[in-house]
């Protein structure tokens, strides 16, 4: 893609009025500018950027290890959260329990009277 504008003086150095600022993207999304014009004898002059601006790599192997590691540890967040629950759920459980237990009263019967009643 290239873009050309009028010259703004900001991003390069335009030095004359009737120079153009044009910049062009490659394949990689590497970036160069250049600036083209006339000179006095109405003969053109490029001016080119001799380094290229290129947007950093990215690295994908730490995103993808991080977005596996973010998945696993809200995993196992979720799980913790479980068993937690759980336990909580079933230690009240039990203490309900415990309670009924000791609040119940049993009929004893002996085999002996039972066996008179026959």
């Amino acid at each position: 893609m290239l873009y050309c504008d009028g010259g703004d003086e900001e991003e390069y150095d335009v030095e004359e009025e009737g120079e153009r600022l044009c910049t062009f993207f490659d394949e990689n999304d590497c970036r160069f500018k250049f600036v083209y014009g006339y000179d006095e004898f109405k003969e053109p002059v490029v001016r080119v950027q001799e380094v290229l601006e290129c947007p950093p790599e990215l690295d994908l192997l730490g995103i993808i290890l991080g977005v596996i590691g973010a998945i696993v540890a809200v995993g196992l967040a979720l799980l913790f959260m479980w068993k937690v629950l759980t336990t909580i759920h079933d230690r009240r459980e039990y203490a309900r329990f415990e309670k009924e237990r000791m609040m119940a009263k049993w009929d004893t019967v002996s085999t002996v009277s039972a066996s008179c009643m026959l």
